[in-house]
C-alpha cells in the first residue's frame, strides 16, 4: 500500500497528489482495521489461525455468555436464551426449562458427572443429557445466582443473593449466609471460585475472601490486595484476582503477583497448557507469556468484541466466547513466507530451493526475488523481464539461473547480468531439469526441447508437438515425460528417442508432477489422482484411497518418510508405507493427514512449481506455494495427531414397521417416518471433530437381510428403505481430519418387522388354506373323472348291449328267413327242372340269398361286441377264407399261432383290417388264376400280421394301381390304421401280401 501511495503521489502534481495519498492512507488504515480478525496481541495473532460462528452460521443467539468442553466431549455454549450443544458441525440448541425467564442468562458451569449447569438471573438449572433439566427453584431461593462452585466428595456451592449455598446428594443448604459474610451490609456476592480442595474464594466486588471449609466455617479476610474481580478457570483451580493494573494469581495456597497490566475491564481468564494466561476483555485478551503482557492494540473501535468466556478443548483449539459469535482459535503450522516487509505471503508461480533453505522465486505478475524463510527480497531486472509469468527455475553449481516461462522466452542470469537465450522458440516453458551443470532438457507448450552443448543452443525434439508438463531425470539418466495428452513417457539416454508410454496410469490423465523418492518409486501426480510406480508396477490411489483430493500438483517428502502432497483442497500428509500396504492390499484406505485452513492456508489451492537441486535429499522444511501466497512448514515441529473422533448418533426416525433393538441415550431424539415409508429407517450422525469437521469422513455398514457397504463419504445421514424383514446392524466408523480412525465403530440394532402376510402364522395359514383348496379341486376333479369314466363305461356297456341285441335279432330274425329262403330256392330249383327258364331264375335268386346271407353273417360279425378281440378277428379270417374258397377250384390253408394273447381291439379297426384281408382274398379268387392260397396268422412284437400267399400267375409291383385299385384301397387302408402293408410279387411267380395292424 505504501508502493502504491508513492507511485500516485509521483504520477500526479499538486493538490490531486494530496487527495490521493489521503484516500490511500484511508483505505491503508481501513485495511489494518479489517485485518483486526484475532483478539490475540499483533505479536502472537500471527501463530494462531481463527475461524468465526455468526448467527448466519447457525447460532440461535449473537451473544455467548459462556463456553466450556463436556465431559461427554460436546462443546456447550450459553446464550441469554438457549443452552447450545456443539459438536464441530451443527449447533444443537436446547430452550430452557419453561418456567424460566428469556434472555438472563449469563453464565455455564459443568460438574464433575457431566452435568451442565446454567445460571445467571433466572437461578441455576442443570441438565444432563440422560436425565433432562432439574430445576433448583424448590430448593434454592429465587434470585439471581452469579457462580458455581465444585469441591471434593462431589459438593457443589452455589453463589446466591442470600448468601453460598452447598448441594450434595441433591440436598441443598445454606452454609454461609451472606450477613455474616457482609457485615457492613456493603456489596453483594459476585463470584466464588474453588481454589484447592479445601479453599474457597468469594468475591464480594471489593474483597476476595477465602473461607477454609471446616465444620467450624471460620472465614478470614484476605490481606494481601483488595480485588474487585475474581476470575475463575475450569481447567485449573488458579483463580485470577484483578483491581485496577494489578494481577494476582492464587498459586500453592497463597496469592502470587503478576506484572501490572493495563486498565482494562476483565471478563473471562484462561490458562493454556504451556503455562501463558490469557485474560479476556472488552477489547480482546491480553496474554502474560510469563514474563510480560502482550496487549491488544488500541483500536478497539475496529477490534474483535467483548470476550466473555474463554475454554480450550482436548484438541488444543481455544475457543472465545463474544458478544458477536463464538471464535476459534488454532496453532497456526504452515506459515507464510513475506515479501520485501509486507505483511502478506508472497505471490510467487515458481520456486527454487537450495540447501540451507535458500530460495529463488518466480513472482506473481513478473520478476525475480531471493530470500528463506523469514522474506524475499525483490531483484532488480530489467523492464522487459519484469512483465515474465516465470514457471521453471534451474540453477546450476556454478550459480548460473535458469529461468522460463511465458512469451517464448528463456533467461539466464549469474552476477546480476540477465540473458536471454536464443534458438528455438521456446514457448510456454514448464520444466528444465539437468544433472547440476548445463540443463539437459526444456519442456514447454510445444514439445520437448534439448540443450545442444556443442552448438549451445536449444534444438527441438522430433517428437509430436505436444505439451510437456512436468519432467524428472533420474540417475541413470532416463527422462520422464509427462505429456499433456499423451500421458507418461519415458526414454532411456539423450541419444535415445524411442518413447516408451505408461497406459496404466492413462486414468489419471493431466499429469501435473513427477518425484521420485529416495525408495527409487516414482509417483505421479496428475487431476485425477497420484499413481505410484514401482518398477513395472503401478498402482494409482483415488479418494477412495483416502485421498482428500484428487488433483495432485505438488508432491515433497520429509525425512521420516512421509510424503507431503499439495492438492486443489489442502495439504495431505501420508506414510509412504501406508502407499504400499494399500497397493499390495493390506489395507484398504490410506491414514491421510490433511491441512487446510485451520493450519495456516488462506487459499487452500496449491499450484505447484517447486524445484530443487539434482539428487537434493529430503529436508525438515517444505514449501508449497498457494493461490494465496507461498507457505512453509517445518516437518520436525508438527503438533501430535488429534485423538479419534467420538462418534455419535443424532437422532433415528424408524418406519412403524422397524423397531430398535436397544435404547439408546436420551439426547438422540427418535421420530416416526411417515406412514407411507413403514420399512423406512433414517439415522443422522456425527463425529466429534472440532479442528476440522468439514473433513471428518465415514464408513458404515448394513449386515442382515439385505447387506450394505459404503465407500469413504463425508454425508452425515443415511436412509435404508424398503428393507425386508429380519434383524439389522448398523455399524458406523469415523476418520479424522489428522487420518486417525475410530478404534471402534460405533452400532445400532433393529428388527424389521413383517408384514401380516409375510409372518409365518399367515403363510401357514395360506399353505393350508391352498393346500385344502387344492384338495378339494383334485377331488373334485377326480370325482368328476370317475363319474365320467362310470358313464362312458355305461354308455359302452349300453352300446355293447344294443350291438348284441341287433346282431342276435338280426342273427335269429334276418339270418333265419335268408336261411328259408335260400332252402325254399333250393327246393323250388329241383321241381322245375323240366323248365330251364324258371330254374335258371330260380338258382339265380338261391344264389343272391346265399351271397346275401354270407354278408349279412359279416355284418353280425362286425356289429358283435364278442367279436371285439384279436384272437375272434383271427378265426373269424380264417372261417370266412375257408367258406370262401369251399365252393371253389382254389385250395385254402391257414396258419394260426396257437398261444395268442386275446387283446381287445376297437371294432371300427377289426373291420377294416377284415376288410383289407377280404379284398385280398376276392383279387386272388378273380385275378391270380391260383390253385392254391395259404394264410399265416402271428402275433409279432404287438402286432397282428396277416400273411396270404398264392400261386397264381402273379404281376409287377410297378404295375400296382395301373388295372385297378384294390391293392390301393389295401394300402389306404393299412395306413389309415397306422399299420403296414408289403408286396412281395413277380410275374409268373404268385405273389404274397403282408398286412401288419399295431394291436
Amino acid at each position: 500500500m505504501a508502493k502504491l501511495s508513492f507511485i500516485l503521489c509521483k504520477m500526479t502534481s499538486g493538490k490531486q497528489a494530496i487527495s490521493i495519498c489521503l484516500i490511500v492512507a484511508a483505505l491503508h488504515s481501513l485495511n489494518l482495521a479489517g485485518a483486526e480478525n484475532s483478539p490475540l496481541p499483533p505479536a502472537l495473532a500471527d501463530r494462531y489461525t481463527v475461524r468465526r460462528w455468526t448467527l448466519d452460521d447457525g447460532l440461535p443467539d449473537s451473544q455467548i455468555c459462556g463456553v466450556a468442553p463436556g465431559n461427554d466431549g460436546g462443546l456447550w455454549l450459553v446464550t441469554p436464551r438457549f443452552l447450545v450443544r456443539f459438536d464441530g458441525n451443527t449447533f444443537t440448541s436446547m430452550s430452557m426449562p419453561e418456567q424460566t425467564l428469556q434472555g438472563l442468562n449469563e453464565s455455564l458451569f459443568i460438574d464433575s458427572s457431566g452435568g451442565v449447569w446454567v445460571y445467571g438471573h433466572n437461578g441455576a438449572f442443570r441438565y444432563h443429557e440422560k436425565t433432562g433439566w432439574q430445576n433448583l427453584n424448590g430448593l434454592v431461593p429465587p434470585g439471581r445466582v452469579t457462580g458455581i462452585a465444585e469441591a471434593p466428595e462431589d459438593v457443589l456451592f452455589i453463589a446466591h443473593r442470600d448468601g453460598v449455598y452447598a448441594l450434595k446428594n441433591g440436598s441443598i443448604r445454606l452454609v454461609l449466609p451472606e450477613s455474616e459474610l457482609l457485615s457492613d451490609g456493603v456489596g453483594t456476592i459476585r463470584n466464588i471460585a474453588s481454589a484447592d480442595d479445601k479453599t474457597l474464594l468469594i468475591d464480594t466486588g471489593e474483597t476476595i475472601y477465602a473461607w477454609n471449609i471446616t465444620p467450624d466455617k471460620k472465614f478470614s479476610l484476605n490481606a494481601a490486595m483488595r480485588a474487585t474481580v475474581l476470575l475463575t478457570n475450569t481447567a485449573s483451580k488458579q483463580p485470577l484476582a484483578y483491581a485496577n493494573s494489578r494481577c494476582m494469581r492464587f498459586k500453592e495456597g497463597r496469592w502470587q503477583p503478576l506484572p501490572e497490566i493495563r486498565p482494562v475491564k476483565p471478563r473471562s481468564y484462561l490458562e493454556l497448557p504451556d503455562g501463558s494466561l490469557w485474560i479476556g476483555h472488552d477489547a480482546g485478551i491480553d496474554v502474560f507469556d510469563g514474563s510480560d503482557w502482550q496487549t491488544q492494540t488500541q483500536s478497539v473501535l475496529y477490534g474483535p468484541a467483548s470476550v466473555l468466556s474463554m475454554a480450550i478443548d482436548k484438541e488444543s483449539n481455544i475457543w472465545i466466547a463474544t458478544t458477536e459469535g463464538l471464535m476459534r482459535l488454532r496453532r497456526r503450522v504452515l506459515y507464510g513466507v513475506p515479501l520485501d516487509g509486507s505483511a502478506d505471503s508472497a505471490k510467487i508461480s515458481v520456486l527454487w530451493v537450495e540447501n540451507k533453505n535458500r530460495l529463488w522465486a518466480g513472482l506473481l505478475p513478473g520478476g525475480l526475488a531471493m530470500g528463506d524463510a523469514d522474506g524475499l527480497e525483490p531483484l532488480l531486472v530489467p523492464p522487459d523481464f519484469s512483465d515474465v509469468a516465470l514457471n521453471a527455475l534451474y540453477r546450476e553449481k556454478n550459480g548460473k539461473l535458469w529461468c522460463g516461462g511465458s512469451g517464448g522466452s528463456l533467461w539466464t542470469l549469474q552476477n546480476q547480468s540477465l540473458q536471454r537465450i536464443e534458438g528455438v522458440y521456446a514457448e510456454g516453458v514448464r520444466a528444465i531439469t539437468g544433472r547440476g551443470d548445463v540443463p539437459t532438457w526444456v519442456a514447454t507448450r510445444r514439445g520437448l526441447l534439448m540443450y545442444n552443448l556443442e552448438k549451445n543452443r536449444l534444438v527441438e525434439m522430433a517428437w509430436p508437438m505436444d505439451p510437456v508438463l512436468a519432467l524428472w531425470l533420474d540417475n541413470d539418466k532416463t527422462l520422464w515425460v509427462a505429456h499433456e495428452s499423451r500421458g507418461l513417457a519415458a526414454f532411456g539416454s539423450e541419444s535415445n528417442t524411442n518413447e516408451r508410454f505408461y497406459e496404466t496410469i492413462h486414468p489419471i490423465r493431466t499429469i501435473r508432477t513427477l518425484y521420485r523418492d529416495r525408495d527409487n518409486i516414482l509417483w505421479v501426480g496428475g487431476i485425477a489422482g497420484l499413481a505410484r510406480l514401482n518398477g513395472e508396477s503401478a498402482f494409482i490411489f483415488r479418494n477412495t484411497h483416502g485421498l482428500w483430493n484428487e488433483s495432485i500438483r505438488q508432491v515433497s517428502e520429509d525425512n521420516k518418510g512421509f510424503l507431503w502432497l499439495g492438492s486443489a483442497e489442502g495439504i495431505m500428509r501420508v506414510a509412504k508405507r501406508d502407499f504400499a500396504e494399500v497397493a499390495d492390499g493390506l489395507k484398504r484406505h490410506l491414514s491421510v493427514r490433511i491441512f487446510g485452513a485451520e493450519a495456516g492456508m488462506d487459499n487452500e489451492s496449491c499450484s505447484g512449481g517447486v524445484f530443487f537441486p539434482f539428487g537434493e535429499p529430503p529436508c525438515e522444511r517444505l514449501w508449497f506455494p498457494t493461490a494465496g501466497g507461498l507457505l512453509t512448514i517445518d516437518t520436525q515441529s508438527l503438533p501430535a495427531r488429534r485423538p479419534a473422533a467420538k462418534i455419535e448418533f443424532v437422532s433415528i426416525e424408524p418406519g412403524v414397521y422397524v423397531e430398535l433393538a436397544h435404547t439408546l441415550d436420551r439426547f438422540i431424539r427418535r421420530e416416526t417416518a411417515p406412514a407411507g415409508n413403514p420399512r423406512e429407517i433414517l439415522i443422522k450422525y456425527t463425529a466429534l471433530d472440532f479442528a476440522t469437521p468439514e473433513r471428518v469422513r465415514f464408513l458404515h455398514r448394513l449386515t442382515g437381510p439385505v447387506t450394505q457397504e459404503s465407500g469413504l463419504t463425508e454425508e452425515r445421514q443415511v436412509v435404508f428403505s424398503r428393507l425386508p424383514p429380519g434383524n439389522y446392524k448398523f455399524t458406523l466408523n469415523a476418520c479424522n481430519g489428522d487420518g486417525v480412525w475410530c478404534p471402534e465403530s460405533a452400532a445400532i440394532y433393529w428388527s424389521v418387522k413383517p408384514f401380516f402376510w409375510e409372518t409365518g402364522a399367515f403363510r401357514l395359514i395360506t399353505v393350508l388354506l391352498c393346500g385344502g383348496i387344492l384338495v378339494i379341486i383334485v377331488r373334485t376333479n377326480e370325482r368328476k373323472r370317475s363319474r365320467l369314466k362310470i358313464e362312458a363305461a355305461e354308455r359302452e356297456q349300453s352300446l355293447e348291449r344294443e350291438r348284441a341285441r341287433i346282431a342276435r335279432d338280426l342273427h335269429d330274425e334276418i339270418g333265419a328267413k335268408l336261411t328259408r329262403l335260400s332252402l325254399l330256392g333250393t327246393m323250388v330249383s329241383e321241381d322245375s327242372q323240366h323248365d330251364e327258364s324258371l330254374r335258371c331264375q330260380i338258382d339265380e335268386m338261391a344264389e343272391s340269398a346265399r351271397e346275401t346271407h354270407r354278408a349279412f353273417d359279416e355284418i353280425v360279425w362286425s356289429v358283435s361286441p364278442r367279436n371285439d378281440t384279436v384272437k375272434s378277428l383271427s378265426h373269424y379270417i380264417c372261417k370266412y377264407a375257408e367258406d370262401f374258397f369251399s365252393s371253389t377250384p382254389v385250395a385254402c390253408s391257414y396258419d394260426l399261432q396257437e398261444t395268442m394273447r386275446d387283446n381287445p381291439i376297437d371294432p371300427q379297426r377289426r373291420h377294416h383290417f377284415f376288410l383289407s384281408v377280404k379284398e385280398c382274398l376276392n383279387n386272388i379268387l378273380k385275378h391270380s388264376g391260383a390253385t392254391k392260397v395259404s394264410i399265416s396268422i402271428r402275433q409279432m412284437e404287438n402286432n397282428l400280421v396277416v400273411e396270404v400267399a398264392d400261386n397264381g400267375c402273379g404281376f409287377a409291383p410297378q404295375d400296382v394301381g395301373r388295372h385297378g385299385n384294390g391293392l390301393l384301397n389295401m394300402r389306404e387302408r393299412m395306413r389309415t390304421l397306422g399299420g403296414a402293408f408289403e408286396i412281395n410279387s413277380s410275374e409268373g411267380q404268385g405273389a404274397t401280401l403282408k398286412f401288419a395292424m399295431p394291436i
